[in-house]
């Protein structure tokens, strides 16, 4: 499914599924996504990040955002992602 579509469609998808069948169901979505097609957008590691929280993998849905902020050309974007990034990470500091 998510390969003949390869605008933010197929990204919805992910989110989609991660809503309905669990965040372990969204990232398998976004594994099946063309990384070419998509290019450097933000949107993938945006919301792999938003899925690795929802799993509770902190530190890798961190790298996620962080990964993303860097992608984004958008000033108020680039500070929400890197706000989510902090915030994560102080979730792996609590959970030690």
């Amino acid at each position: 499914m998510a390969r003949s579509s390869p605008d933010g469609r197929a990204i919805g998808a992910a989110v989609a599924y991660g809503r309905a069948f669990g965040p372990g169901a969204g990232l398998a979505v976004l594994e099946e996504l063309d990384a070419a097609v998509l290019g450097d957008s933000p949107l993938v590691p945006s919301v792999r990040g938003d899925l690795l929280e929802r799993a509770g993998l902190h530190a890798q849905a961190s790298e996620a955002f962080t990964e993303a902020a860097a992608r984004t050309r958008n000033k108020s974007e680039r500070a929400v992602l890197h706000h989510r990034a902090e915030l994560s990470l102080a979730r792996v500091s609590k959970a030690r």
